[in-house]
């Protein structure tokens, strides 16, 4: 008797996915198919032989959630030879709309009654550099709260590593949520399976959304915290102002300890 045996490779869906299609003789569209809960802004170039495109080039165009777009699309000029060969790059979010508003007030990382130190703010000198990110220290497996509202756009908890060197970067775990104003919050270095939110839901400000941990490049257990404007050429983090439970609304600074 001969067994057949067949395995089974789960493979997850790429969030987005650039190609081409040709719709008519010399006519080809660049397309972008969305499987995120959040707008892309794709950045399309070309290199065109007796084609024009429908976009000045290089064009930023944006592509809706869950959804396929067209980028652009070329069209052969005249008689029977035509080339084309275009790039593109990409980042999450809609770098037209993200705007940081200037009453945006968060609350602390983490849930009412407890306190924890700011070990690293602003523009620190391990590792935010030139960067506006705030670190706080606290043992793996804290409750980690939404500190504004927003949609979970992106996530990660898949890893169990972790060293002090930059080479760990990727292996930190993290929970992305969008706000209504395009500005994107990074919630870092959370424990292995410690994110309890999926892409796409709805969160309120305080709502618990993961458990924090010690992934990526970390030199102990902590919560990186960072909020950011997404631009073609990298993120722009961003200064934002905490409510703390005398009700002042604050700056945090590296070296206090923050109760909520």
């Amino acid at each position: 008797m001969t067994w057949l045996c067949f395995i089974l490779i789960w493979a997850p869906e790429p969030e987005l996915t650039v190609t081409k299609r040709q719709v008519a003789q010399g006519v080809v569209e660049v397309i972008a198919i969305n499987n995120n809960y959040c707008d892309y802004s794709v950045l399309v170039d070309a290199d065109l032989e007796n084609m024009e495109s429908d976009h000045e080039l290089p064009a930023v165009r944006i592509a809706k959630p869950r959804d396929t777009t067209v980028l652009v699309t070329f069209r052969r000029k005249n008689g029977n030879v035509w080339k084309y060969k275009y790039r593109y790059r990409f980042v999450r979010g809609n770098v037209n709309k993200a705007q940081h508003s200037e009453d945006a007030v968060y609350h602390l990382p983490f849930e009412q009654g407890q306190s924890y130190r700011l070990f690293q703010g602003y523009n620190g000198q391990f590792s935010h550099h030139s960067k506006k990110a705030l670190d706080f220290t606290m043992e793996e497996g804290t409750r980690v709260a939404a500190a504004r509202s927003g949609r979970v756009i992106g996530i990660k908890e898949d890893s169990d590593r972790g060293c002090p060197e930059e080479s760990c970067r990727e292996l930190g775990n993290y929970i992305l949520i969008e706000h209504n104003d395009g500005t994107i919050a990074k919630y870092f270095h959370l424990q292995k399976g410690g994110v309890t939110v999926e892409p796409g839901d709805e969160v309120v400000q305080g709502q618990f959304i993961g458990l924090s941990g010690n992934t990526g490049w970390s030199t102990g257990p902590h919560l990186h915290f960072e909020v950011y404007r997404p631009e073609m050429d990298g993120e722009v983090t961003l200064e934002t102002y905490f409510s703390l439970k005398n009700g002042e609304r604050v700056l945090l600074r590296e070296g206090r300890k923050y109760s909520r």
